[in-house]
């Protein structure tokens, strides 16, 4: 579907996903940015509707504090776009069978946003869960 945004408003969604829901935890945002049926997919989880991606986020804040989600080298192509990110915080709860370790981490990825008119529809996270594994995990 065409969106009717430009190139720039488009990434700027994604911006938003990152800066005000991962990153700062504002939730609300989800109501203007995203679809009501929206999609999240990453390599720990596959949500289905924006509550409960608005909730899966809000628990991941809880598990990593501080949790940042940095975007670069956004492209546009059509109703997608695309980026590199790293997330990174402080594990600070059981998280996919480990235990809090209290200690920080940074892990990068690549995160693709498809776009139903002016709306998020549907998010793609790809990242090696074993690099968040190693640096909280390990000795």
């Amino acid at each position: 579907m065409t969106t009717g945004l430009t190139s720039e408003q488009k990434a700027q969604l994604l911006q938003r996903l990152a800066d005000e829901m991962f990153s700062r935890g504002n939730m609300g945002i989800a109501d203007e940015i995203t679809t009501e049926d929206m999609i999240y997919e990453s390599p720990t989880v596959y949500c289905s509707g924006r509550e409960e991606c608005k909730r899966y986020i809000a628990t991941l804040r809880t598990v990593w504090s501080g949790l940042i989600v940095d975007v670069r080298d956004v492209r546009v192509e059509g109703n997608e776009v695309s980026a590199g990110m790293t997330f990174s915080g402080l594990h600070v709860r059981d998280f996919l069978g480990v235990p809090a370790s209290n200690k920080p981490f940074a892990v990068s990825g690549n995160v693709v946003a498809e776009l139903n008119g002016n709306r998020i529809c549907r998010v793609d996270v790809t990242y090696l869960i074993n690099d968040f594994f190693r640096q909280v995990d390990g000795d």
